[in-house]
This record gives structure tokens, C-alpha cells and sequence, in this order.
């Protein structure tokens, strides 16, 4: 199993983050070519190496024009940017923590908070996902979050250090004290950890790669962030495909009506939960029940507890961190005879791609034509068929 360890030696911010990647990887810039940027903007972005307290690490540089975005805006790039739909979805993740987080704090609706100077937040988020999958990461870990004290100046004005935002995001995630003279940890880097969900503790592991990503500050403490690359042990099953944490969270229900099951899905799924099943089981006094099974992960735990206990009759939840197995998949958008559609391809272990279409579309095909689903599905996997596909990066 590849694990990350994420060493908060000076700090914790987006442009350190992405440099250390970069550095890991052996200098592998490959994604800049797809960010959703100008060309004059990506063909400035380097990463160079500079000393930081004798310590070689590379550090991010580029043209930042001043852009502001608002989060529809931001949203619509990052959905239409050239990456895989699982880099897309941890990006935007992202943005949406960062974006809740300063619309608590300012008080405002999430649609009118606007991101200044995208284009640097856009090279560290989608920088820091398009490495982790090219490098294979099953497993993140990290050490907490050192937070320095003080003021700094932004964009508001003289604001406390941490920054409101920080405080934010840091909520479910353990901290420690900094005497660094400066900003250890920005909102862009306390986002992208938590959308990583670590485990907070230094895994048994076989390094191979070391990786220093520095951040512009100066003082005794160098002001980098460490990344180590290395091999666990791994999760029974996991070479039928990609193995991911996740929180299985359970319940046994005798006295609900089962009309509001649909409801309890929906709300699970906003979540962000990844699967929901029901199972019909026996509880107490022998009554008759349904046990309820999400998967959320870990970062979207706590949500999918709250949504339980709120919108169901129980009074508890059971809880316990699985290993997901999944094989390679993404969806598409392709041309077909009935229009465009969104199919699935996924790889199997022996390497064969499988591609089905995507149920609302067929449903909503259905619906048009007044054909079976069963037909409709029967033509287009013929149709499907016949084209080449490539696998799932």
C-alpha cells in the first residue's frame, strides 16, 4: 500500500503542499498542462529549487494576475478542467470547504463569496490531487497542525493569526502550538488536509521518497513541509483494486415508517456519504426491523452521523473505519443515437473495461421514447461496444 506522510515541520499552505509534491515526484510538473488557466499563466508556473535553512527544497513561483471568482464561477472551471473526474471532485471538495468556511465567517450566503487570485489556489489544489493519484496514494497520515499566533494583513485588512478561516477548517482535526514568527498554517492547506481526511499518526512504513516544499517565511525553524512517500502493509483484497478508507456507520430501526427511508437517502447522500442499503434483520423483543449501513468518508463522518440521528427514529449509531475496494472507474459524456448520455467505465482486475450507462439517463430515456429500459439499455451497450476505450486513469 503507497502511504503519504505528511510532516508539518514549518507549516502547512497550499503552495508548500503542491512544491513538496512536486518534489516527491521528482520534479514531475505534468498537470500544469491541463489547469484551467490562461496560457501565459501556466507557462509561468516553476518550481525551483531554494535553501531554506540548509534544507534543498522547491518552491512554487509564478504570473498571479489579480482574479476574482465567485463560487459558481470557480465551481464551473474546475468541473470543466482536464483532469480525471476523481482529481475533479477531491478540487472542488476543496473550494467548497474554503468557500463555507469564510461564508461562516462572513456572514453571507455561500454564492456570494468571492475567491481573490484563483490562479495560484488553482495550481496548488489540482497540483496536489493530480500528483497524490499519479503517485499511487492509498493512505494519508500526518502530523497536527501547527498553528502560529500574532496578526497578519490580507485582502480584509489585519486579521488574527490563526486566520477565522483556519479555525474553520481545523475543527476535527487535533492542533499543536508554533513560536514561528509567521503564518504556519493558511486556509488553502488546512482545506486540502481536511479533505484528505489523515490519520493523524506516523505510519509503519518503508520510505522511498522524500519530498520539502518551502513556504516564503524565514526563522529558526525552516519554513517547510516535509512529504514521505513509502510502502505499508496492505489491506487483504486490496490488488483487485484501489483500497480507500472509509467510516461504516450502522443502526437497527423497528419503529419508523419505511415511507421515510427515501428521505433518510437523500440526506445521507448530501453528505456526501458513498453508498446506503437497507437490510431487513430482527431487533429486540424480536420485532420485526431494517438495519440501516452508510459508507462516508472519513471526513464526511460526522455529517452522515448527524443526518442518522435527525431524520430516523434511533438513538445511536455504530461505528467503525472499513476498507473500501474499488476498482478504476469514471463516467463520461458520449454521443450516442438517442443523444448524449453519461456511461461508466470501470476496470476489472483481469483488465477488462466494463461500460454500462448511467440510470437517471436511461430512466430519463425511457420516459422520452416509451421504450423498456431493457431495451434501451440492451442498444446501447451494443453501441458501446463497438467503441475503444481507455481505461480509467
Amino acid at each position: 500500500m503507497n502511504i503519504l506522510y505528511v510532516d508539518q515541520v514549518g507549516g502547512l499552505s497550499g503552495d508548500m503542499f503542491v512544491s513538496a509534491m512536486v518534489d516527491a515526484a521528482g520534479g514531475d510538473v505534468s498537470f500544469v498542462r491541463s489547469l484551467p488557466l490562461p496560457d501565459a499563466v501556466r507557462s509561468s508556473v516553476r518550481f525551483p529549487s531554494v535553501l531554506k535553512n540548509h534544507i534543498g527544497a522547491r518552491r512554487l513561483t509564478m504570473r498571479e494576475p489579480h482574479v476574482d471568482l465567485g463560487y459558481a464561477e470557480i465551481r464551473t472551471r474546475i468541473d470543466r478542467a482536464r483532469f480525471p473526474a476523481s482529481v475533479r471532485r477531491r478540487v472542488a471538495a476543496v473550494v467548497q470547504a474554503m468557500a463555507e468556511a469564510e461564508a461562516r465567517i462572513h456572514r453571507m450566503p455561500l454564492q456570494d463569496f468571492h475567491f481573490h487570485d484563483c490562479a495560484d489556489l488553482l495550481v496548488e489544489v489540482f497540483g496536489v490531487f493530480a500528483l497524490l493519484e499519479r503517485l499511487g496514494v492509498e493512505r494519508v497520515c500526518s502530523s497536527p497542525l501547527r498553528l502560529s499566533r500574532g496578526t497578519v494583513t490580507c485582502a480584509h485588512g489585519v486579521i488574527p493569526v490563526p486566520a477565522p478561516a483556519v479555525m474553520e477548517l481545523c475543527a476535527g482535526m487535533p492542533v499543536e502550538s508554533s513560536d514561528a514568527p509567521y503564518e504556519t498554517v493558511t486556509p488553502t492547506g488546512a482545506a486540502i488536509l481536511k479533505v484528505l481526511a489523515p490519520e493523524f499518526r506516523f505510519p509503519a512504513m518503508t520510505v522511498r521518497r522524500t519530498g520539502y516544499g518551502a513556504g516564503r517565511a524565514d526563522g529558526t525553524v525552516p519554513n517547510v513541509l516535509r512529504v514521505l512517500l513509502g510502502d505499508g502493509p496492505r489491506v487483504p483484497g486490496a490488488d483487485a483494486g484501489c483500497a480507500e478508507p472509509v467510516v461504516k456507520l450502522e443502526t437497527a430501526i423497528d419503529d419508523m415508517n419505511p415511507q421515510w427511508f427515501e428521505v433518510v437517502f437523500e440526506r445521507l447522500f448530501a453528505a456526501g456519504c458513498v453508498d446506503v442499503f437497507l437490510v431487513p434483520t430482527i431487533c429486540k423483543k424480536s420485532r420485526p426491523g431494517i438495519l440501516l449501513t452508510a459508507l462516508a468518508p472519513r471526513a464526511c463522518a460526522d455529517a452522515a452521523a448527524q443526518a442518522i440521528l435527525t431524520f430516523t427514529t434511533t438513538t445511536g449509531v455504530r461505528v467503525q473505519e472499513v476498507a473500501r475496494i474499488c476498482v478504476p472507474r469514471e463516467v463520461h459524456r458520449v454521443r450516442t443515437s438517442f443523444g448524449m448520455i453519461r456511461v461508466k467505465a470501470a476496470v476489472l482486475p483481469d483488465g477488462k473495461t466494463v461500460v454500462r450507462p448511467e440510470y437517471d439517463d436511461v430512466r430519463r430515456l425511457s420516459l422520452k421514447t416509451g421504450r423498456p429500459p431493457e431495451d434501451i439499455v440492451g442498444r446501447l451497450v451494443a453501441e458501446l461496444g463497438r467503441r475503444r476505450w481507455l481505461p480509467p486513469r
